[in-house]
């Protein structure tokens, strides 16, 4: 999925010039700058004391809230309030300071603040845009609260809807506004041009031609309006992919919803994102930059490249990101196609590995990319085993070369990251994570076809893992594959868990949850029923165990029948410890 853009921001109104304000605001703008001041505030000891933080913001809505009382018509204080809610519900660290019962109830909040700047104003881009995120975010948050809930789906579906929607204005509106300045920008320099050539009056001075700014009165405000970039123009076409990437996950088995979303996709990804592109610039002007390290993918393998010096250019940037969004999201719309019966097995695996050719083609790309990769690699292989002709020898050949590449990849983006300097420490729990996860499905799938079955010579053929496995410190690839992969899982996911502890409060829920699955893969690797790896277990949290493990079953990790056991195992330590 595209990661979500920062919250378009409406220009804040700025003073000419600035007098002492008065104690209790009285009209529109001193309740914009007593707000705006509390903002700052908050801003301030965001990083170091979110509860002081907190106040301050709290303080700020407070503002809002009464300045909207007084002047309900106010487009920015409407907009100033919505924007700042939206930024608090979508800070896990900020959020919990507030009386919603929730995250989701911030978010629902934030909503109704951002329909309310709508009401006011239904063609300002900005608003637009951002009441589309807001939308998308909570549909995301109702689907990790509770993916089960068909109540949940529904509302998930008419949010995505009415995001698309919007979106969709916004880009219309854009494209006419971008339109517009272009043309005025024509108009503007066809008139200097034809001044510079007929002025008959050259000592006409400046100061005859423009107004004094001392004549305004003092303390007015003014409201500074950008023009429309094409990046702007990528951002939403790209927004409008995030949504219905997520409808398509919503839309399995629905063959007419997908094809409205094809309908609404296919202008995007062949006319308005190429055409915006040619409209970015090749380069800025500004010293070099120095980028980390990159990883080149080929048909023969990975390769690391070290690390370069390159000129700024916007537009490769802005096409290297909309290429990434593009192949997740065909990801996902072919991944629906296929579970409907649209899409044979071979045309979906297909389908995805040629929309990732722009990605990691010929030229070298970022860890994040071969992450992006590498998880739709997944994804085909998690796929494909739901397919009602598994485990033929096409889909089992199918999902084992995709977790193979998939491992390539991910070792490949291992090997970038641990020769950069400036790489993430997010983007090295993601590799470590996503080398288990695809080590868990190989140990799965060497253990769920029978030995006898001509299918898992297809799987015992492969013994390339030995070399880098060894990392690990297992070498016996040939005795005990399922074990040895589930082995390296466990240390896989160990070392994950480690990085997301040193990463402080804000990881500990993931450095748990990769905890449980270390031990998970212990266990499973020593296929005894005590030992360590159960003792281990004990010492975990109950509820995170099965929420964890409940999970892995869902992505092919483990099955039911493990899961239940632990869980079991687990509950009857507690009662045993009482």
């Amino acid at each position: 999925m595209v990661k979500r853009k920062n919250l378009k921001s409406l220009p804040k109104n700025v003073p000419k010039s600035f007098s002492k304000r008065a104690k209790e605001p009285e009209d529109e703008n001193d309740f914009l700058e007593t707000a705006d001041d509390f903002e700052k505030t908050g801003g301030k000891w965001r990083a170091g004391d979110t509860a002081k933080s907190a106040r301050n913001y709290k303080r700020a809505i407070e503002v809002y809230n009464e300045g909207l009382a007084r002047f309900p018509k106010s487009f920015d204080l409407a907009y100033n309030k919505s924007r700042l809610l939206y930024d608090l519900a979508d800070d896990a660290r900020m959020s919990h300071h507030f009386d919603e019962s929730s995250n989701i109830a911030l978010l629902r909040g934030a909503l109704v603040s951002h329909r309310y700047a709508l009401s006011l104003d239904n063609e300002n881009t900005d608003v637009l845009f951002n009441t589309g995120q807001v939308l998308t975010t909570l549909s995301e948050a109702l689907y990790d609260d509770d993916d089960e809930n068909r109540e949940n789906k529904s509302e998930q579906i008419k949010l995505l809807d009415e995001a698309v929607q919007l979106f969709s204005d916004c880009l219309r509106r854009q494209e006419q506004d971008y339109e517009q300045t272009q043309s005025y920008m024509q108009e503007s320099d066809d008139q200097t041009q034809a001044n510079d050539t007929g002025n008959d009056n050259p000592d006409v001075s400046m100061s005859d031609q423009t107004d004094d700014p001392s004549d305004s009165t003092s303390g007015d405000w003014v409201n500074i309006v950008e023009p429309t970039k094409a990046s702007d123009i990528i951002d939403t076409s790209l927004a409008i992919l995030t949504a219905l990437s997520a409808l398509a996950a919503l839309h399995h088995g629905a063959a007419s919803a997908l094809e409205a979303i094809v309908n609404i996709s296919t202008p995007l990804i062949h006319d308005t994102i190429p055409k915006a592109l040619t409209l970015i610039p090749t380069s800025l002007p500004g010293p070099p930059e120095t980028t980390g390290p990159s990883l080149s993918l080929t048909a023969t393998g990975a390769s690391f490249k070290p690390t370069s010096t390159t000129a700024l250019n916007p537009r490769q940037d802005a096409t290297s990101e909309s290429d990434l969004a593009i192949a997740q999201f065909i990801t996902s719309l072919s991944t629906a196609q296929f579970t409907t019966g649209i899409l044979s097995p071979s045309t979906y695996a297909d389908t995805i590995a040629t929309s990732f050719t722009p990605v990691y083609g010929a030229q070298s790309v970022l860890p994040t990319s071969i992450l992006a990769y590498a998880d739709a690699l997944t994804t085909i292989a998690q796929t494909l085993s739901t397919a009602p002709s598994y485990p033929s020898a096409a889909l089992v050949s199918t999902r084992w070369t995709a977790l193979k590449d998939a491992r390539s990849a991910l070792l490949g983006a291992r090997v970038a990251l641990s020769n950069s300097t400036s790489s993430s420490e997010e983007s090295r729990i993601a590799v470590l994570t996503g080398l288990a996860d695809v080590c868990m499905l190989r140990g799965a799938m060497l253990r769920d076809i029978e030995p006898q079955s001509p299918e898992r010579s297809l799987l015992t053929a492969d013994t390339e893992a030995a070399g880098s496995d060894a990392q690990a410190g297992i070498v016996d690839v040939q005795t005990a594959q399922a074990t040895l992969q589930t082995r390296c899982a466990g240390v896989y996911y160990r070392d994950a868990g480690r990085v997301a502890e040193r990463c402080g409060k804000e990881y500990a829920d993931e450095a748990m949850e990769l905890r449980v699955k270390s031990v998970a893969a212990a266990i499973m690797a020593v296929g005894e029923v005590e030992g360590t790896a159960w003792e281990e277990l004990r010492s975990l949290d109950i509820d995170v165990v099965q929420t964890v493990l409940k999970d892995m079953v869902d992505d092919g990790l483990v099955d039911t029948a493990f899961a239940k056991l632990a869980s079991e195992r687990r509950y009857a330590m507690s009662v045993d410890a009482e």
